[in-house]
C-alpha cells in the first residue's frame, strides 16, 4: 500500500516505526489531527532532518526517514487544498523536494513504494504546472541569471535547477572572464528543460580508475567528435569541459552507464569498484528474472558476478507478486539466497480449480472405463449363464429319455443349473455395477467446464496437456 492512499494511517505508522524522538513524533501527529497541516509538514521534515545524513544510518532508519518525508509531503499536499493559489504552489513544490529527496537517498522499503512515491511526484507536477530547468555551465564561478518582466533571480556555480513558472525567461550566464551568453527561453508548463552553455577555452583532466585490466570504456559528449575506447585499469585524458557519457564494461556484468560532468580547469577523478563477488539466487518456484540494482541477469537459479556493497534484488514471474530486497556483500564473497514467491490471487484460484478439475476428470474417466470393464465382465457372464442353461438343458432331456439308469444325468443336470445362475447373478450384479459407474464417469466428464482461461492476466502460459 503507497503510504497517500489513506495519509493519515501511514503517517500513525510511520511514527509508530520510527526509532528517534517519539515524543516530537506525537507532537507531529497532534497537529495533523488539529489540520494544522503545514505545521505537520514542518514539524515532520525537521524530525527526518534531525536524524542526519542518511548514508551514515542503518537500513531500518533510513526506511522511517523515508517515512517520516513522505509524511511531510502528505501534509503539505492536503495543506495545498485549502490554501490560495500562490500558496498552494509553495506548499507543492514543499511536497516535490521531500519527495525527491527521498528518491535520491533510496529512502523507500521496496520498488511498490519508490514507483508509489514517482507516481505521487508526476501528479503534484502536473498541478502545480510548475517547469524544471537545469542550467550547466561548467564553471563553478559563472554567474547565472534568471529574468522575467518582474523579477531576476541569480546564483553563483556550474549548475543550477530550480522550478519556474510557465513563461518568458532572459537566461544570462557570465563567466569569470567576461564572456556573457544570453538566452530568450519560454517554459511551458510541466516541461523539464536542460540548457547548456559552452565555458571560454580551457582545458580540464578526467582520470577514470576502473581496477580492473579487462575492463572497457567508451567516452562520448560534449565536444567530442566521435566517441573514445580504451581497456585497462586506469585512463587518463585531457579534454574540453562539458557534459560525457561512460559506458564501462566489466567482464561477467551488464554495462555501466554514468553520465560525468567536467568542469573548467578541474582534475575529475572517477573511481569504480570492479565485480568480485558472487550472489547465487534461487526462488521457488524456478524460472524468475532476476534484476540487481534494476538490470536484468537472467532466470533463476543462477550464479550472479557482481560488485560488492548494497544491492537491491528484485524477482519477477508471472502470476507471482514482485519480490524485493536489499543486500549488502562483502568483496571477493559468496552469498546465497532462496526466496519463494507468492501467488497471485487470482492465479491461485486458477490452479486450484485447475487441479481440482483435473482430478474430477481422472475420477470420470476412471469411473467410465471401470463401469464398461464391469459391464463387459456382465456379458460374459450372461453368456457363460447361458451355456450353463444349455448343458442343464441337455442333461434334464437326457435324463427324460433315459431308458437305463436315469439317476446317472441327476448331478451333471444339478450342477451346470447351478453354474448357470452362478453366471446369471454375476451378471445381474455386473450389469447394475458398471452400468452406475458408467453413468455416473459420463456424467462428470460432461458436466465439468475448463478451467477459466489458459491465458491469465497475470501473464503466464500454461499449455494443454
Amino acid at each position: 500500500m503507497v503510504c497517500f492512499q489513506k495519509s493519515l494511517l501511514c503517517l500513525l505508522i510511520g511514527l509508530i516505526l520510527s526509532s528517534s524522538a517519539p515524543a516530537f513524533a506525537a507532537d507531529c501527529t497532534s497537529l495533523y489531527r488539529q489540520k494544522k497541516l503545514e505545521a505537520a509538514g514542518d514539524c515532520f521534515t525537521k524530525q527526518a532532518n534531525a536524524m542526519g545524513d542518511s548514508a551514515k544510518l542503518p537500513t531500518l532508519k533510513q526506511y522511517a526517514k523515508g517515512r517520516l518525508l513522505r509524511n511531510a509531503a502528505t501534509a503539505y499536499t492536503k495543506a495545498a487544498q485549502k490554501a490560495s493559489e500562490d500558496k498552494a504552489l509553495k506548499l507543492r513544490l514543499k511536497a516535490i523536494q521531500r519527495l525527491e529527496k527521498t528518491l535520491k537517498e533510496e529512502l523507500y522499503e521496496s520498488t511498490q513504494i519508490e514507483l508509489g512515491v514517482r507516481d505521487k511526484i508526476k501528479a503534484l507536477r502536473k498541478s502545480t504546472g510548475v517547469a524544471q530547468i537545469n542550467v550547466l555551465t561548467y564553471d563553478p564561478k559563472a554567474k547565472i541569471c534568471f529574468r522575467s518582466a518582474t523579477k531576476t533571480t541569480c546564483q553563483t556555480g556550474n549548475k543550477w535547477q530550480r522550478q519556474i513558472k510557465k513563461g518568458a525567461y532572459t537566461l544570462e550566464v557570465t563567466y569569470p572572464s567576461g564572456k556573457v551568453i544570453k538566452r530568450r527561453i519560454t517554459v511551458a508548463a510541466n516541461a523539464n528543460i536542460t540548457q547548456t552553455f559552452s565555458p571560454p577555452q580551457g582545458t580540464s583532466s578526467l582520470q577514470l580508475m576502473t581496477q580492473h585490466p579487462s575492463a572497457k570504456m567508451i567516452l562520448t559528449g560534449a565536444a567530442l567528435k566521435k566517441p573514445l575506447a580504451k581497456m585497462g585499469s586506469e585512463w587518463k585524458l585531457k579534454i574540453a569541459p562539458g557534459t560525457y557519457q561512460l559506458a564501462l564494461s566489466y567482464p561477467g556484468i551488464p554495462t555501466l552507464k554514468k553520465t560525468i560532468h567536467v568542469n573548467v580547469g578541474e582534475i575529475k577523478k572517477v573511481t569504480f569498484k570492479p565485480p568480485s563477488s558472487t550472489l547465487t539466487v534461487h526462488s521457488t518456484p524456478p524460472g524468475a528474472k532476476l534484476y540487481i540494482n534494476g538490470s536484468y541477469r537472467g532466470l533463476t537459479p543462477i550464479d550472479a558476478l557482481v560488485i560488492d556493497g548494497e544491492l537491491l534484488v528484485t524477482l519477477r514471474k508471472g502470476c507471482h507478486d514482485l519480490s524485493t530486497q536489499k543486500l549488502s556483500i562483502n568483496p571477493r564473497s559468496k552469498k546465497k539466497i532462496t526466496v519463494k514467491l507468492t501467488e497471485e490471487p487470482v492465479y491461485s484460484r486458477w490452479l486450484y480449480q485447475k487441479r481440482s478439475q483435473g482430478s474430477q476428470q481422472t475420477l470420470g474417466v476412471v469411473g467410465l472405463i471401470g463401469g464398461i470393464a464391469i459391464l463387459g465382465v456382465s456379458a460374459s457372464g450372461y453368456i457363460a449363464s447361458t451355456l450353463s442353461f444349455q448343458e442343464a438343458d441337455k442333461q434334464k432331456e437326457a435324463y427324460l429319455t433315459a431308458r437305463e439308469n436315469p439317476e446317472q444325468y441327476v448331478a451333471p443336470y444339478e450342477s451346470a443349473a447351478s453354474t448357470g445362475n452362478m453366471w446369471r447373478t454375476v451378471g445381474h450384479a455386473g450389469a447394475g455395477v458398471g452400468g452406475l459407474l458408467t453413468g455416473l464417469g459420463l456424467i462428470r466428464l460432461v458436466t465439468l467446464s475448463l478451467p477459466p482461461s489458459y491465458t491469465l492476466d497475470c501473464k503466464i502460459r500454461i499449455p494443454r496437456k
